[in-house]
């Protein structure tokens, strides 16, 4: 099977390392796939990066919370 864009196949690779990463611990987990689904978004690179960091200090200050 041939795929005219690396568009065409690439929602399924994602669903694919989503479901793997559900054996990961949840907070690799949620930031992995808030990464994953940014990167879908279409969004500039920039305002990925800014919003990767914001959830990566969300998961940082619950995992403070909790210990």
């Amino acid at each position: 099977m041939y795929f005219s864009r690396i568009g065409d196949f690439m929602p399924d690779i994602n669903e694919l390392i989503k479901k793997k990463l559900k054996t990961y611990p949840s907070d690799i987990c949620e930031v992995a796939i808030k990464a994953i689904e940014l990167s879908e978004s279409g969004l500039p690179v920039e305002s990925i990066a800014e919003q990767i960091g914001n959830v990566i200090r969300q998961v940082v200050r619950k995992k403070g919370d909790s210990e």
